[in-house]
């Protein structure tokens, strides 16, 4: 049976290193920077999206209005300040029961092209459950990854600002690694210097 996968995109940090901006509204090449990242997961094999706001949330999703994907909604996290694991399990929560698995995905990795996102999706679908498949480049942890649903739970459960590392170092048994030859899986945009790179990207 092909196993569902729904992806959690994060968007609900402050965006403290950028200054007074919402880096996620930031334009790149006439296309806001989480709508670039929502449409190349939109294109992808996933079967739902699930958008974690917080963070000037009305003004996002104000700004998402406009984007043709029946696939996607989005929701509030209210303790968005508390930390990534909030947002984590408010995305986790919305999930239907016949989805088995989450892609966990950043608002700021613009890089990630859909198939990028797809090489996650099938590794998943071709690897025994419970699994946690992980993107690698050169021996470097990058994202998104996706998590099978026998980790729900204590996703859940997670708290502070660490996302779900506990949980890597916990379930290393379960590791599936997925291997990549280039850097988008590494690269965020943290500061106005990287907004500045990703500004002059090309597809």
């Amino acid at each position: 049976m092909r196993k569902k996968v729904a992806a959690i995109v994060l968007a609900a940090g402050q965006s403290t290193r950028m200054g007074t901006s919402n880096k996620l509204l930031a334009d790149i090449n006439g296309e806001l920077m989480i709508a670039k990242v929502l449409n190349a997961i939109a294109a992808s094999e996933v079967d739902k999206i699930i958008v974690v706001l917080g963070h000037e949330a009305d003004k996002v999703r104000e700004n998402l209005a406009t984007l043709q994907c029946p696939k996607l909604t989005c929701v509030v996290n209210e303790n968005y300040q508390a930390g990534i694991a909030t947002s984590l399990a408010c995305g986790v929560t919305e999930l239907r029961s016949d989805i088995a698995g989450a892609l966990i995905c950043l608002s700021d990795m613009p890089y990630i092209n859909t198939a990028d996102y797809n090489r996650m999706i099938d590794a998943y679908r071709g690897a025994l459950s419970p699994c946690i498949c992980i993107p690698f480049v050169q021996q470097q942890r990058g994202n998104p990854l996706l998590w099978d649903r026998f980790f729900f739970p204590e996703i859940k459960q997670l708290q502070g600002d660490t996302g779900a590392r506990q949980l890597l170092k916990k379930y290393p048994q379960y590791w599936v690694k997925v291997p990549f030859t280039d850097n988008n899986i590494l690269l965020d945009i943290d500061c106005p210097e990287a907004l500045s790179a990703v500004s002059q990207l090309v597809e």
